[in-house]
């Protein structure tokens, strides 16, 4: 036997376990294992602090199983230990380590998640089992329908705790703590700590150890990082070079959303490259038919969403891809951690446009300014150097387009862009100085009208309460149709009134009650003129009366 097991051994695990950690490949425990090892094995709670990649999951499964073993009664099986975990994949995930570090022993385990049927997860839990690796949702769609048993349950635990909080689990980790009312010991597991870890830290940890790893990095020492600053055009093109340097090795690349992740995957998919999607909205049964297809090496390419990649864990996956940047430094620590894992070099490749600056140097302080930033040529770039696209400055901005009928009433103001400015330049009603001839039109050598009391009624409707005496030109306060001219009846036809606007009207069009003047005659209908029937309405009529006449003679 080699020495390898003994370096397990010297941390209190059997030499059966520690065997079966070196035939799976693990020779050296990680600093993680080497602390919290001996620690969960006493029994006391924990908090492991620890980035994503450094061997957590075998810190508290391997003392977790041995526990179990010890404390076994030849009784019906009863869960003794429950994991939760963020998401659908880290469950199963978890699940197969339990499945390879307990090959050997009798113990049994189930995976309660969303996205597969109840009856064989309800199934499972009558029959008995040791273990359950449950997602919070469907942990508590079950609990609910008292199908669980939590009054047996000796040890809980938290893997990756910060993204069950980040994808708003937190309320219902406080109520599953709650429902354990037994003796138990409590494991948080989690990269950060964020404000609501604390609060769960300090509400369920009873004399609690917590296990810090430092690290130069937030983000593991073995990722090599680099950002690409380029615009969103070239972002597609880039991607397909990045994919073909890789020279046929998987890549994993990370969507903002779950459009552009099928957006993306239908470009590579008609650039000729093996790619599949996974994100949210697809079937349970679908997602684990895509994992198992990457893993197994028969797609190259895997673009997934933040939500749908965690658990991820693909032996050899050299390249991570970012090509939308994450709303949180987190969340781009845990993509990053796809790669480089189990003391494996990796890459990890961001997308980054200039409007995403901010994003940027949220990312590299928080992983302490250990990525490379070049552009799309290669030529290194400093963050100080780029410009921040904001506002533009005053006088700069998009230059003045004519909108047609339908824009808003004065909206072009020459030297101004606030309605109602009373500076220089202001095309307002009365903000214009003494002596200073309003602003033209730039198409036409019309004056500006004030303002239209509606776009809607320009053409036939249009009146103007604000006479200009400065502007030379025809009278425009009425339409020419409706000036003074002999009318249809052959009388002189007066000027009607002027209407004006009440001080307290609404702003908009104003029409006063359409009221004809006394004088004006007023045009009687000819009720005796017979209106002028179609063949069709003649036809309709007469079978009507025919009906009536049918209806109206006794049987």
């Amino acid at each position: 036997m080699s020495a390898s097991p003994s370096r397990f051994i010297e941390l209190g695990l059997t030499e059966g376990i520690s065997t079966r950690v070196n035939e799976l490949g693990i020779e050296i425990p990680t600093p993680i294992q080497e602390q919290a090892i001996p620690v969960v094995l006493e029994g006391r709670d924990v908090l492991g602090l620890a980035q994503t990649g450094t061997g957590k999951t075998a810190a508290y499964l391997l003392p977790l199983l041995q526990r179990i073993t010890e404390n076994s009664s030849s009784g019906p099986r009863r869960a003794k230990a429950l994991i939760l975990t963020p998401t659908r994949e880290l469950a199963h995930q978890v699940a197969t380590s339990i499945r390879d570090f307990s090959r050997g022993m009798a113990i049994r385990y189930v995976v309660i998640c969303g996205g597969e049927r109840y009856s064989g997860q309800i199934d499972a839990l009558k029959k008995g089992v040791d273990i359950i690796v449950a997602t919070p949702g469907r942990f508590e769609d079950l609990f609910a329908k008292g199908v669980l048993d939590l009054d047996t349950v000796q040890h809980l635990i938290l893997d990756e705790a910060d993204q069950m909080i980040d994808l708003g689990f937190y309320p219902a980790i406080r109520r599953i703590c709650n429902a354990i009312t037994s003796e138990h010991q409590t494991i948080f597991f989690s990269a950060t700590m964020p404000d609501e870890m604390r609060r769960l830290v300090d509400e369920f940890l009873t004399d609690s150890i917590t296990i810090r790893i430092p690290s130069k990095n937030v983000a593991a020492d073995t990722v090599r990082q680099k950002a690409v600053m380029l615009s969103g055009p070239m972002k597609r093109p880039y991607l397909t070079k990045l994919i073909e340097d890789a020279k046929e090795e998987q890549v994993l690349v990370f969507a903002g959303t779950k459009r552009m992740a099928d957006q993306l995957s239908s470009f590579l998919v008609a650039e000729g490259y093996s790619v599949d999607v996974l994100h949210g909205d697809m079937r349970q049964m679908i997602r684990t038919k895509v994992l198992r297809k990457f893993k197994s090496g028969e797609l190259q390419v895997l673009v997934a969403t933040d939500v749908a990649a965690r658990g991820i864990d693909v032996t050899g996956l050299n390249l991570v891809i970012n090509f939308d940047l994450p709303q949180t430094p987190e969340l781009y620590v845990h993509r990053i951690g796809r790669t480089g894992r189990a003391k494996k070099t990796g890459m990890a490749i961001s997308l980054c446009a200039p409007s995403q600056r901010r994003q940027l140097v949220a990312i590299t302080r928080h992983i302490k300014n250990t990525m490379e930033i070049v552009n799309a040529i290669g030529e290194p770039v400093s963050l100080q150097d780029m410009k921040d696209p904001g506002k533009p400055a005053p006088g700069r901005g998009r230059p003045f387009r004519s909108k047609g009928r339908n824009s808003k009433p004065g909206s072009f103001k020459a030297g101004s862009s606030k309605p109602g400015s009373s500076k220089p330049g202001s095309s307002k009603p009365g903000s214009s100085k003494s002596g200073q001839a309003r602003s033209a039109h730039p198409k036409s050598g019309k004056p500006n009208p004030d303002h239209y009391r509606s776009d809607h009624y320009r053409s036939d409707h249009y009146r103007s309460d604000h006479a200009n005496p400065d502007q030379p030109g025809p009278d425009r306060t009425r339409p020419d149709h409706a000036k003074a001219g002999p009318s249809r009846n052959g009388g002189s036809k007066k000027q009607a009134p002027r209407r004006n606007k009440p001080d307290n009207a609404p702003r908009g069009f104003y029409v006063e009650p359409d009221t004809p003047p006394a004088d004006r005659p007023v045009k009687k209908k000819d009720k005796s003129r017979k209106p002028k029937w179609s063949s069709k309405k003649k036809a309709d009529a007469r079978r009507n009366r025919e009906r009536q006449n049918a209806a109206r003679k006794p049987a």
